[in-house]
């Protein structure tokens, strides 16, 4: 038989377990009666020590939470002094326990309340409005962007509809000497390319607007670039007029006066003289994909859009060429 223990319940009850064996009766030689009474003198002295210190606040029973005396003197304590909180209600014993006031007159509480909400509650919350905002804000920008280049790229295509319907026109003819020759698809408007002229003033691509271009580039280190001037000087002699001009523009960068002496040595007369010594021209065409060696040739519309390109020399007096070019002039 064992005793209970040294805990009590919740109800100062000691509680009394009767555990007999009698099969070790012979081992211990203790008769079961003394057991018993040693059991009932463990529980006696169990509940005169909880009746003597019923008391939890300083752990003498670990069994037992806090004890009905403690609680009711705190709340007696709190009927009394009604100054703990300043929204409780102004009641005693003989009506209700103190609450706040919202609650005392069945009012529906507010933040105002004895517990007020843990304000990093509201901390992922508000984090995802200011993230909802920002991204609202994020996708309205990037719409009025897009909707600005759609709106440009609108008036783009309307001012270079004429070219793409003059590259499908001259598509056939893109054969033989000229069959290396890209038309565009589709026309694009080329940048403002600016250069000089044989005095030294610049002029830009705008100021041939109204006429077909064909565009080229040259220098005197570019071998295809020197055997391809004689055919476009007979090129500009053919076709040149107010329609249509061969614009070749030198970007050698050293020596000003080089280019000069070598298209007087060729021969080369037809042909006016454009240069720039930075070679600029070159790396903005290289920037949308337009120039990719030497020489590099660009036909134009009268629009400023381009028509087509070509990577390296052709034969531009051969009867390929002076046949696109004027399929080009007539429309």
């Amino acid at each position: 038989m064992q005793a209970a223990g040294r805990r009590a319940d919740q109800l100062v009850q000691p509680r009394f377990d009767v555990h007999m064996n009698v099969l070790k009766l012979a081992l211990e030689r203790e008769p079961p009666a003394f057991d018993l009474g040693e059991d009932g003198i463990e529980a006696a002295r169990n509940r005169l020590a909880v009746l003597d210190r019923n008391d939890a606040l300083f752990d003498e029973h670990l069994g037992v939470r806090l004890a009905r005396g403690d609680v009711l003197a705190k709340q007696a304590l709190v009927d009394i002094d009604r100054s703990i909180d300043f929204r409780h209600d102004r009641r005693r014993l003989a009506c209700e326990a103190p609450a706040p006031h919202l609650i005392a007159h069945g009012m529906p509480s507010t933040p105002l309340m004895t517990d007020r909400p843990d304000p990093t509650l509201r901390r992922p919350r508000r984090a995802l409005a200011i993230g909802a905002a920002a991204l609202l804000a994020a996708v309205a920008v990037i719409g009025a962007i897009y909707g600005l280049r759609g709106f440009a790229r609108n008036a783009e295509d309307a001012a270079c509809r004429p070219a793409t319907e003059l590259a499908r026109h001259i598509a056939p003819l893109v054969r033989g000497e000229v069959a290396a020759l890209t038309l565009a698809d589709p026309p694009r408007p080329l940048p403002a390319l600016s250069f000089n002229d044989a005095s030294g003033h610049p002029k830009s691509l705008a100021d041939w607007r109204g006429r077909t271009v064909l565009l080229n580039l040259w220098a005197t280190w570019c071998v295809p670039c020197r055997k391809e001037m004689p055919a476009l000087a007979a090129l500009e002699r053919e076709l040149g007029g107010p329609n249509f001009q061969v614009v070749a523009v030198n970007i050698d960068t050293r020596d000003p006066d080089k280019p000069k002496a070598w298209l007087a040595d060729a021969g080369v007369k037809d042909l006016a003289y454009y240069a720039d010594p930075s070679a600029k021209i070159f790396q903005e065409l290289k920037l949308i994909g337009k120039a990719f060696g030497m020489p590099t040739t660009l036909l134009i519309d009268p629009a400023g859009c381009e028509i087509a390109s070509l990577a390296g020399p052709a034969e531009w007096a051969s009867p390929d060429a002076l046949a696109l070019v004027r399929a080009v002039i007539r429309q």
